[in-house]
């Protein structure tokens, strides 16, 4: 059953904001504006990097060339980046909702990338502050299992209005540039 999702005063769904043509898996060297070696290093970067209210999907580069972007926009980045060190990164999409009424409330999209046995949530400084940094677990289960626990005790979302959590896979492939706020949502709920 697909879910209904909120948004902002003035938000029109299902209007693309930029050109439709869709999201590459080429390889993005970001080499012009970081030099990043290692994912502390690209970390670091974000710190430069402003959070701005979604109004289209952006590429890599326009969030690198723009230094703002949305947490949906700044994944796309850290994977490019991420994966241009030599890393297999995976982006994650999460949504609370509420079963009873299929309303969608706050979304977010992280980066985590394997390194030896465990799996690193990256998480820019500027998007959910409170979790910035990059933090070793055992799964990507161990990583929604924390955000669960951060939902349930009210350092995500609102648990009272939105009781559970949906994830998704959020495969660049499947979106586009410009990409308005339903449409990303429904795609990442889709893969």
């Amino acid at each position: 059953m697909p879910l209904s999702h909120s948004g902002v005063p003035g938000m029109k769904w299902g209007v693309r904001n930029g050109p439709p043509y869709p999201l590459q898996r080429t390889s993005f060297t970001p080499t012009n504006y970081t030099k990043a070696q290692t994912p502390t290093e690209l970390h670091d970067f974000f710190r430069k990097v402003k959070y701005s209210n979604y109004n289209g999907l952006q590429s890599p580069e326009q969030t690198a060339r723009t230094k703002k972007g949305s947490c949906h926009d700044q994944s796309l980045l850290a994977a490019s980046e991420l994966k241009r060190m030599g890393y297999d990164p995976k982006i994650i999409f999460v949504i609370e909702y509420d079963p009873k009424t299929n309303q969608g409330g706050m979304t977010h999209t992280l980066c985590a990338y394997k390194e030896g046995n465990a799996i690193n949530w990256f998480e820019p400084p500027t998007t959910w502050s409170e979790r910035s940094g990059i933090t070793a677990y055992t799964s990507e289960k161990a990583i929604q299992n924390a955000i669960q626990k951060a939902h349930g005790s009210g350092g995500y979302g609102n648990k009272s209005l939105y009781s559970s959590l949906a994830f998704g896979e959020y495969r660049p492939s499947d979106h586009t540039y410009g990409e308005d706020l339903g449409d990303f949502v429904n795609e990442c709920l889709e893969e």
